[in-house]
């Protein structure tokens, strides 16, 4: 009894170590232009001309206007909330999201992801990448990462791929802020990267209590057995 206990125990410390995801920031560009401007979404270029668009303007840049939002090729996909084009005015315009506070605490073993779903204006989108940047501490999190993409052919409409990058927090602190920074890529204003549907989560990892319920585990057992 005293064992099964012991093992209860520690399967809580590994549960409570394996915890779900937590949302840190999400877009999914359902509102205006002119909301985003406000929140602090930016052009380096100082322009603003954020160039956000609905279903039926996907046709135009090459996209199709429905997404597989769940990643499960098995479900019916549905039609895009919003997206927006991150070159809006030239091929090396880089866009920056609103800046938002880390609000909850994080560890150095805690794993984050950033997802999202991406797209090529009409010609391509060489060159185009993503990170994610700690504004209080002046240091990205995780460099420069190159979307996946659809390959798309002559007078294709492109498909919507999905994203998942994962990072390690590293000297990130509660209170800290962040910024998601985009680069279109492509080679004018009339291609270049696309996106849609944002979401940052913290995804706990293990650590220290699994390791600690493992080796509560292996204790009670070697115990067991002398």
């Amino acid at each position: 009894m005293k064992l099964i206990r012991t093992v209860m125990l520690s399967m809580s410390l590994i549960a409570s170590a394996s915890a779900s995801a937590t949302l840190i920031y999400n877009e999914d560009f359902s509102g205006s232009a002119g909301s985003l401007v406000s929140a602090g979404w930016s052009d380096s270029d100082n322009s603003n001309g954020l160039e956000l668009y609905r279903t039926n303007s996907a046709s135009p840049r090459g996209m199709v206007g429905v997404y597989d939002h769940d990643n499960n090729p098995f479900t019916p996909d549905v039609a895009i909330v919003g997206a927006l084009e991150v070159n809006d005015d030239a091929g090396n315009v880089q866009l920056m999201s609103e800046i938002f506070v880390m609000d909850q605490s994080v560890f150095s073993w805690e794993v984050g992801t950033l997802s999202f779903f991406a797209g090529v204006r009409k010609a391509n989108a060489q060159g185009a990448s993503v990170e994610v940047f700690n504004v209080t501490q002046n240091y990205s999190l995780t460099g420069l990462l190159t979307p996946a993409l659809n390959p798309t052919a002559p007078k294709a409409k492109n498909t919507w791929s999905f994203n998942s990058f994962s990072f390690l927090w590293g000297n990130t602190q509660q209170g800290d802020e962040l910024q998601l920074r985009f680069n279109g890529g492509g080679s004018t204003s009339a291609n270049g990267l696309q996106i849609a549907d944002i979401a940052l989560t913290k995804v706990p990892t293990p650590g220290p209590l699994l390791l600690l319920g493992l080796g509560i585990i292996g204790l009670a057992l070697g115990k067991r057995r002398q």
